[in-house]
């Protein structure tokens, strides 16, 4: 008996320094430190999510691909299974939602975002995917703002695309540098875009 007391007592004071450190160290809610992480963290997720859906996305052009022998024309929209062309009819792009679970397309979780993409014209609204065809129909973009420089795999602004780090052809090159200096034009920051091209 003695000594199951002797083992408790020595328990609780060594225990009892560890609780008081650990209050003691504790950082504040309120530190802006762990704001920062906290608020990169929530960052980071969204981004993970804008690339999966891109993913996703990329999986229903592959579908569209086989079934038609060609991506889907468009000339830049931001995808929505509502898109109309010049004479009211579906794009194709809109009618690639089809291939899409709920054939409806995924928005961005801001539904601010992507506004340097998808800002201007007819079928370009905030809040969705940018999608572009090149090569008529052969190769496409497909793109997201994302907001975090480690996610993104090209960087408006910078002369270099840097896309996927692969070799992409002249047209998806061209296209990027042109919405780089679109973009640079209407932004003060460089936008971090996350790219998903067919080949």
């Amino acid at each position: 008996m003695k000594n199951n007391s002797k083992i408790v007592l020595v328990s609780v004071m060594m225990l009892v320094p560890i609780v008081l450190l650990t209050v003691i160290l504790k950082p504040s809610p309120d530190d802006p430190k762990i704001k920062d992480i906290q608020i990169m963290k929530v960052q980071k997720d969204r981004d993970n999510y804008r690339i999966s859906q891109l993913r996703t996305i990329h999986n229903a052009l592959e579908i569209y691909q086989d079934d038609y022998n060609h991506y889907p024309i468009s000339t830049g929209e931001c995808l929505n299974e509502k898109n109309l062309d010049e004479n009211n009819q579906p794009t194709e792009a809109s009618t690639m939602a089809n291939f899409l679970k709920g054939t409806v397309f995924p928005t961005d979780p801001i539904k601010t975002q992507n506004s340097a993409l998808c800002t201007g014209a007819k079928n370009l609204q905030a809040g969705r995917y940018f999608y572009k065809s090149l090569s008529d129909g052969n190769e496409y973009l497909l793109c997201a703002n994302v907001e975090n420089f480690e996610k993104a795999n090209t960087v408006l602004g910078n002369k270099d695309t840097g896309l996927l780090s692969k070799e992409t052809s002249e047209q998806v090159d061209e296209y990027l540098n042109d919405v780089n200096n679109k973009a640079t034009a209407n932004t003060k920051d460089n936008q971090k875009l996350y790219c998903v091209v067919n080949n």
